[in-house]
């Protein structure tokens, strides 16, 4: 498979929608300093992908992250499962929010048998290590809102996971090590070398953090290109397309 090759820019959105409108996301400033995405998030389970998943019987990518806490709160209509480890666990509207912890494999989803439009939830997340670190700087590792936009970016065209990892199945030991060994090695590794970046300049808002963080690899410095993200805005502005 090539690398992606985006068909919109949607760096510059305070909201955006994926899959046909399945999913959108209204970016919000996280509410202290330990939080590094704050989101409003509108899932419709009866539209896009989550459509054809509820149809098929299947459920979107299961995956955990290696260092984020991440958290989901239904705060209007809806009925929300997250999936942690094989647990399901049911959420709505006046439920304290869901906290999922580093390494726990995860998934989230309308709930089977409820028929709704629409779930509308907030989704934080924090970083483990700067919980209690003086001097920290966020931006540093942040997953969070640079994560969403190629995650679901990629999703909808093909597919990638930054420093999130996908879970391999249940009968695989040492399941977690063997899925952040893959990504790295052929996450970062052999797919920098083959033309895979982690963040591309069509979908990401901090595309300067992003250049800093990729010039740190060697096989991904080619990818540190300042300019591009300008360069993609005028192509599409040309275009027309953004979401």
């Amino acid at each position: 498979m090539a690398p992606v090759k985006p068909t919109s820019f949607t760096a510059t959105a305070n909201r955006v929608e994926k899959f046909d409108g399945a999913i959108v996301f209204e970016w919000g400033q996280p509410e202290n300093p330990e939080e590094g995405l704050h989101a409003r998030v509108f899932m419709r389970p009866v539209e896009g992908i989550y459509k054809k998943h509820m149809e098929a019987g299947t459920k979107p990518p299961i995956h955990f992250h290696r260092h984020q806490y991440e958290s989901f709160e239904v705060v209007g209509a809806g009925d929300l499962t997250c999936e942690i480890d094989g647990v399901q666990h049911r959420v709505r509207k006046g439920d304290p929010a869901v906290w999922i912890q580093p390494y726990a494999n995860h998934v989230v989803y309308g709930t089977p048998g409820v028929e709704q439009p629409e779930i509308e939830m907030i989704v934080r997340s924090r970083d483990d290590r700067l919980m209690g670190r003086k001097n920290k700087e966020p931006s540093e590792f942040l997953l969070d809102k640079m994560f969403f936009e190629n995650w679901y970016g990629y999703q909808e065209e093909t597919f990638d996971a930054g420093d999130t990892y996908m879970t391999l199945p249940r009968w695989v030991p040492f399941r977690r090590t063997l899925s952040v060994a893959a990504g790295i090695v052929l996450g970062r590794w052999i797919g920098g070398l083959l033309g895979y970046q982690p963040s591309l300049p069509e979908w990401t808002s901090d595309w300067q953090l992003t250049c800093e963080r990729t010039n740190r690899v060697w096989t991904q410095r080619r990818f540190a290109d300042m300019e591009a993200q300008e360069t993609a805005r005028i192509r599409f502005s040309g275009l027309g397309s953004s979401n």
